[in-house]
């Protein structure tokens, strides 16, 4: 028994030490607000995304277009493999019950080492998918996820000020997820009254521009009281 388990740790260790797993990962943007990435598993063969889709149309359909990519920060490009479980336009998914979810994978090849973000976008005519800043780091995943917890809870001065550390921890990554947190950090301060500090972190996003900075400058100018150029 005491081999046998010695055998299972090192088979455990081996296994984790050439994939990682991260649950609800985290996004900047999600096109299809009732489609969830519910966990990403790299690997040293290819990247796996699993999918939830919620329906909330009786006899609708969806379908995944072949050419489906990952988008790395350095603009570089990833096509999926094979979707499993979604079938591939022109076929469709038919969904024919009020809030019947179909759930899939999308197979990738792997994530290049060291990659903190990247995006999920398919090509095709029209609704296409296109998620943003999806998190592949554990750490800032499990803080991001965190800080969101506190904020759905009204917790502002917890939710407030693990923002603002996640956004010092991660200056050396430019990725999308600063620019979503910066807005968090403005709006919560924004609606703390604190609009001196509000418009601190408005200014340092105008001067830093992270990647889909501009679509969050474009919610935060209905602000007008806290808008400065």
């Amino acid at each position: 028994m005491k081999r046998n388990s010695f055998l299972f740790l090192l088979i455990f260790f081996a296994q984790s030490a050439i994939s990682q797993m991260i649950v609800s990962p985290a996004s900047a943007y999600n096109s299809h607000e009732t489609l969830l990435i519910t966990r990403i598993e790299n690997t040293k063969n290819e990247l796996r995304i699993w999918c939830e889709l919620t329906s909330y149309i009786e006899q609708s359909g969806f379908c995944l277009d072949k050419n489906t990519w990952i988008v790395l920060q350095d603009g570089s490009r990833l096509k999926m493999r094979k979707s499993e479980g979604m079938p591939n336009c022109p076929k469709q998914f038919t969904f024919n019950d009020f809030g019947e979810v179909c759930r899939f994978m999308l197979l990738f090849p792997p994530l290049p080492e060291g990659t903190v973000s990247f995006d999920l976008e398919e090509e095709c005519d029209a609704n296409c998918v296109r998620i943003i800043g999806i998190v592949s780091e554990t750490a800032l995943n499990l803080e991001y996820l965190s800080a969101l917890q506190a904020l759905n809870a009204r917790n502002l001065d917890i939710a407030r000020d693990s923002f603002i550390k996640i956004l010092d921890n991660s200056q050396s990554h430019n990725i999308p997820l600063r620019s979503s947190i910066f807005g968090y950090i403005i709006n919560i301060l924004y609606e703390q009254g604190n609009l001196k500090e509000a418009q601190k972190y408005l200014r340092l996003l105008q001067t830093e521009k992270p990647p889909y900075s501009g679509e969050i400058l474009r919610e935060l100018k209905k602000l007008d009281l806290l808008w400065v150029e």
